[in-house]
């Protein structure tokens, strides 16, 4: 019979039990490059094999690539390190206005006017606290339950700054964003 010759390529593993044909045990691989050069007849089965080595590939990148990118200073443009980027009043993250009415929302500022972030803000009714949470990062806060009519407090406390407390007739229409400033 004549021989074909065929390049290598992976078979997928197959079930002895649901194999027609006998199946060979694997042969473990090696972290070594070879390629397989196959003969076999044009009918069924596997006459030979024959390996021949092959080159490794050769390495381009450096492995210290992403140390030396993690290493490399990051500044921007016209700033000292000591600045502190505060936006002006008119670009404040001012909450949206709820949609539901007798919802409260919020923002937290120092007596300069800028983002105060991490204040507790408390909602009392006749001197017992109903509900409380803390501005974020850029100084929101919001209360997503709305809450039934009547009168209310609103209280901030943070350490270092000093809030007036507030009171808040809630008869069931929206609110507008409520601005709780350091005194």
């Amino acid at each position: 019979p004549q021989l074909v010759e065929h390049q290598a390529t992976p078979i997928p593993p197959v079930s002895p039990s649901t194999s027609p044909l006998p199946v060979a045990t694997p042969i473990p691989i090696t972290s070594s490059e070879q390629t397989a050069n196959i003969s076999a007849p044009a009918t069924l089965g596997v006459s030979s094999i024959t390996t021949s080595d092959t080159k490794p590939i050769e390495k381009s990148i450096s492995s210290n690539l992403t140390s030396e990118i993690r290493d490399l200073p990051v500044r921007q443009a016209g700033l000292k390190s000591t600045e502190s980027i505060t936006p002006p009043v008119s670009h404040l993250p001012i909450p949206f206005t709820p949609t539901s009415p007798n919802t409260l929302v919020g923002l937290t500022l120092t007596p300069e006017g800028k983002i105060l972030e991490g204040v507790l803000v408390e909602i009392q009714k006749n001197g017992i606290t109903s509900r409380a949470t803390k501005s974020n990062k850029l100084g929101q806060f919001m209360f997503a339950r709305p809450l039934e009519n009547g009168l209310y407090q609103i209280l901030a406390e943070k350490e270092d700054f000093s809030f007036s407390p507030y009171s808040l007739d809630l008869t069931g229409a929206i609110i507008r964003p409520l601005k709780i400033q350091a005194i």
